[in-house]
């Protein structure tokens, strides 16, 4: 089973303050976002409004003055006519001089069934009669002279000339006096420099465009990225069906580059022509202060988020440290070190925590320690009562079962005597008595030692190395530097009952060769040691047994220390100091 990754507290807070922090930055950047790119939106569409608007009523005014000044020629038609086919010489010299067929690319005048064969061509400064309406016109006129009504004008829409490649729009006019016809041509040259407007405060950047397109969807005024549109591009869109079908509004639509553009759309009637007038700007121009915002955006949330995980990686380590401290501490006391203590600097939650673990850990020292000497206290009790049994028992089996036995052998030797004879298996029993006594008294010994209440402790000792040297072979070596008379009774004991356990280790444990006791005095302290050359062992993986155990307890009851020093193969060395407490 795969190990669960585990955060730690402060890693749960760094990721809680940055992903909070950053959800922020990012909602708060969404809607700063998507709220200007709407402004700018909408401001743009307003601005194409308002030009498109401007750009129509330019073109209905442009529209509006050519047909007083066709007027204005049919009135001074009509004021110097003598006949048919004689022209007055004022009204040549007015055309001439005034400012009427200025915007006019030609003039003439037509009668009703002879439209081929105007009577007066007027072109520039030229005066021509009798020349023929170019062809593609011509086909136009009849239709359009039978639809048109007294005093009302027809728009002829675009047609290239047979001699240059302009388009151009034609107006005709039907005075409500008369028989005859005024026609005009105008250059879509005119109409385009209403439309083409390369301004740079006009706020139509650099592919902002107003133009107009016909019922055929094609140009009616060259466009500033196709050159020659006028009639060659043709533009099927979605806005420009709309407006004509007399659908005015904004969309974002892609235009006749297939380039995705804001527009602004109406429907554009000129009498009998229906022409819808377009402003359009590009959305890549128009989003481009949205997409730097955008960037800029990004740019301030990533130092933002930055300096958020700084400062929650600094606020959460000086609210996680306590916290750390804290569970170090509970870890060193789960150790057994219950000398410890947290710092803090803080009046907050976690200062008081912090007292309080203090306050507990001192209290829980206390009563460890109380417990500690209690523990001591009670064994010290049980040694001091085992002491006094096994002396009990010791002087039992040395008055009792010694005597006894010691009585058994005298008289069993009294018998063998008075018998004449003497017996094999008499022998035998009478060894075997022997060996009783001497194991009666040495299980006495062993369980108070005589000599140690006797001659002292290191007569004690000495005895008792010797007689394991005789049990088990090994080589154990006294040696004692200086007078140990003074020590008490009770501590000459427990040096006894460690020295003795010490040896009963080597016995069963440290396959030794040879061992060494040392005692030794130092001003007001009693030293002694106990090494061997066996096994040793490790003590990092030894679990110590009642045996050390015993030892160490017995040591701390009289306010000494005790050092064990043992590695694989090498042997151990057990030493142990005492303070001196005078035999009164």
């Amino acid at each position: 089973m795969a190990r669960q990754r585990s955060f730690s507290l402060r890693d749960k807070f760094v990721l809680y303050f940055v992903l909070i922090g950053v959800s922020i930055l990012m909602i708060t950047g969404v809607v700063s976002y998507y709220t200007f790119r709407e402004a700018v939106r909408d401001r743009t569409f307003d601005q194409l409004t308002s030009l498109r608007i401007e750009k129509r009523k330019q073109v209905l005014r442009f529209f509006s003055v050519q047909e007083e000044r066709l007027k204005e020629i049919s009135i001074l038609f009509h004021s110097s006519r003598k006949n048919t086919n004689v022209i007055d010489s004022s009204l040549i010299f007015q055309l001439q001089k005034s400012d009427i067929t200025d915007m006019f690319s030609g003039v003439w005048i037509l009668e009703k069934g002879n439209q081929e064969k105007p009577i007066l061509v007027y072109s520039g400064d030229s005066v021509e009669f009798l020349l023929k309406i170019p062809q593609n016109v011509t086909k136009k006129l009849t239709p359009a002279m039978a639809e048109i009504k007294s005093g009302s004008f027809y728009y002829i829409d675009y047609e290239n000339s047979e001699t240059k490649d302009i388009a151009s729009l034609y107006i005709l006019y039907r005075p409500t006096k008369g028989s005859h016809y005024f026609l005009c041509s105008i250059s879509e040259s005119l109409i385009t420099d209403i439309m083409y407007e390369v301004n740079p405060d006009n706020g139509m950047g650099t592919t902002g465009e107003t133009y107009l397109v016909g019922s055929d969807m094609l140009m009616r005024t060259h466009s500033r990225f196709h050159p020659n549109s006028v009639l060659n591009t043709l533009v099927n869109t979605e806005v420009v069906v709309k407006g004509l079908q007399g659908i005015s509004g904004t969309r974002t639509v892609n235009d006749y580059r297939g380039i995705p553009v804001l527009s602004s759309f109406e429907p554009l009637c000129l009498k009998n022509l229906n022409w819808v007038i377009l402003s359009e700007m590009d959305v890549k121009e128009v989003m481009q202060p949205v997409y730097s915002l955008r960037n800029n955006l990004l740019l301030i949330a990533a130092i933002i988020a930055t300096i958020i995980f700084v400062l929650a990686v600094f606020v959460s380590s000086t609210i996680v440290r306590p916290l750390q401290k804290l569970n170090a501490a509970f870890v060193s006391i789960a150790g057994g070190n219950l000398d410890v203590k947290v710092d803090s600097d803080t009046s907050d939650e976690l200062g008081n925590l912090v007292q309080a673990f203090n306050a507990m850990a001192k209290d829980l020292k206390t009563k460890s320690i109380e417990l500690e000497k209690e523990r001591l206290r009670s064994f010290q009790q049980f040694l001091e009562g085992q002491e006094m049994e096994r002396r009990r028992t010791a002087r039992e089996i040395h008055d009792s079962l010694g005597q006894l036995l010691v009585v058994l052998k005298m008289r069993y030797e009294k018998l063998m005597k008075a018998q004449v004879a003497e017996n094999e298996q008499s022998t035998v029993i009478l060894d075997l008595i022997n060996e009783t006594i001497i194991e009666a008294r040495r299980i006495s010994n062993d369980l108070s030692s005589t000599v140690l209440q006797e001659l002292g402790l290191v007569d004690a000792v000495k005895g008792l190395t010797q007689s394991l040297q005789g049990a088990s072979g090994i080589h154990f070596q006294l040696k004692a530097e200086g007078d140990f008379s003074f020590i008490t009774a009770y501590q000459s004991a427990y040096i006894y009952r460690i020295v003795q356990e010490a040896m009963n280790n080597i016995l069963k444990h440290a396959a030794a060769e040879k061992a060494l006791i040392v005692f030794t005095k130092e001003h007001h302290f009693i030293r002694f040691s106990v090494e061997d050359n066996g096994t040793g062992f490790d003590k990092n993986s030894y679990l110590s047994g009642n045996g050390i155990s015993n030892m160490k307890d017995r040591v701390r009851i009289m306010g000494g220390s005790i050092d064990i020093t043992t590695f694989p193969g090498k042997g151990t060395k057990i030493e142990v100091t005492i303070p001196c407490i005078k035999n009164d």
